[in-house]
């Protein structure tokens, strides 16, 4: 039964960390791009453009990294 509550804290704990983490990228997207507009003279179409890609690359980089995790980390 203790590994049964141990399985059921990770799976609530896991969503919520991801929550968190999603977040502070949000937010930390939402602080550097009016410095990035200013900088870049963006219009409404880039911004969206620059942010999608920021997310999207996230998204690939978290994919790829776990590939790697898997091949060359711990056994």
């Amino acid at each position: 039964m203790e590994k049964l509550s141990v399985w059921f804290c990770g799976l609530y704990t896991t969503p919520c960390l991801t929550g968190l983490l999603y977040g502070y990228d949000t937010v930390s997207i939402s602080g550097a791009i009016d410095f990035l507009q200013d900088k870049y003279a963006l219009s409404p179409a880039l911004q969206g453009l620059v942010i999608s890609s920021i997310m999207i690359g996230g998204v690939i980089g978290a994919g790829f990294s776990g590939f790697l995790s898997d091949k060359y980390g711990r056994r």
